[in-house]
């Protein structure tokens, strides 16, 4: 699965636009999740505000190196292995990315095309797959 040039372009102008409108992950986002999957609710021991802005860093992360995805495997194996310590569940990524995109889509309205779905899609379940690898044991971390 490849994100390619065009679709990076749209998921980090969306991605700016959010970013100015930061609280729309922590207004929305979360209430819609814990709708979606009551479960996850009982995960967050911090409320929604502090790990909105944990969100945000991670999202931000991910969008500043979308040429270079293959290259965050550190970083993904210690967000990986703390979920795993939250007790999050593989079966909860596809729930989580598509609450995420429905959150974006809604605070874009019309800027969000059919086009930035499919990018931010790809995005997610590219960083998904990694996750739920270390999370189920099948990615070991690299030691260099």
């Amino acid at each position: 699965m490849e994100i390619t040039t065009q679709q990076k372009a749209l998921i980090k102008e969306s991605w700016g636009y959010l970013l100015r409108h930061g609280s729309l992950i922590s207004d929305q986002f979360y209430p819609r999740l814990f709708q979606a999957l009551p479960a996850a609710e009982a995960l967050f021991h911090h409320g929604s505000t502090d790990q909105a802005r944990k969100l945000r860093s991670v999202i931000t992360l991910m969008v500043t190196k979308l040429d270079k995805l293959d290259r965050i495997e550190q970083e993904m194996f210690y967000l990986s292995k703390k979920h795993v310590g939250y007790h999050v569940q593989p079966a909860y990524f596809a729930t989580f990315s598509r609450v995420l995109i429905n959150t974006f889509a809604d605070a874009l309205g019309e800027k969000f095309t059919t086009a930035h779905r499919e990018a931010w899609a790809i995005m997610l379940q590219i960083v998904s797959n990694k996750m739920i690898g270390v999370m189920q044991g099948h990615v070991k971390k690299e030691t260099t």
